[in-house]
């Protein structure tokens, strides 16, 4: 199975960031990324990332922790109009800039993925997707196709990316991005034999 897909994605086509270096900013928004990706196809959200960004301010901390509440007559500069999502992104951004984005990022350095879950919107399968991209942790993330592939192998996703990893000598992010990456160009199909 995985030798398919890495016939077709040689090599992952993103990496995560490094967690000891990640800035403010860079944090905020792939925390919005996840946010809203949640739900949605990945595709709809890398194509309003610019205008996501331009809405929070450009991501610049100081500058989302001063916005206000959005109510539903504040949407129209918004490219998704999710206001649970809006506002749970704006509440995780204040209580991070409230800490202190240095003090929040030595409790994730000590406390782990855990530490992310504190975040509106962060819950047990987006705080996966959020600890890889940003480098927090070497993990896969249990999207739907994942645990496709996954349960084509009998088996989880923890256990299929750990066995694949150890077998091709990859890191586990590379495992997912391989996997994902092939089922999202072939239709949400898992590799074959």
């Amino acid at each position: 199975m995985f030798r398919a897909a890495r016939e077709v994605v040689a090599k992952p086509t993103y990496t995560p960031h490094d967690f000891d270096s990640l800035e403010a900013t860079s944090f905020l928004g792939e925390y919005c990324h996840v946010v809203f990706a949640s739900g949605f196809r990945t595709t709809v959200v890398w194509s309003h990332d610019r205008a996501l960004a331009k809405s929070f301010k450009g991501f610049e901390l100081s500058d989302v922790a001063e916005m206000r509440v959005v109510n539903a007559g504040d949407l129209s500069s918004f490219p998704i109009k999710n206001l649970r999502k809006i506002n749970g992104f704006l509440k995780g951004a204040k209580a991070i800039a409230k800490e202190g984005y240095e003090n929040f990022k030595v409790r994730v350095q000590e406390g782990g993925k855990d530490v992310l879950m504190e975040l509106p919107y962060i819950g047990k399968v987006t705080v996966r997707h959020l600890a890889m991209i940003t480098g927090v942790a070497d993990i896969s993330k249990d999207d739907v196709w994942l645990v496709r592939c996954a349960n084509e192998c009998s088996t989880d996703v923890d256990a299929l990316v750990e066995f694949l990893a150890t077998e091709f000598s990859l890191r586990q992010w590379e495992v997912d991005c391989i996997l994902w990456e092939y089922c999202r160009q072939s239709g949400h199909t898992p590799p074959t034999d």
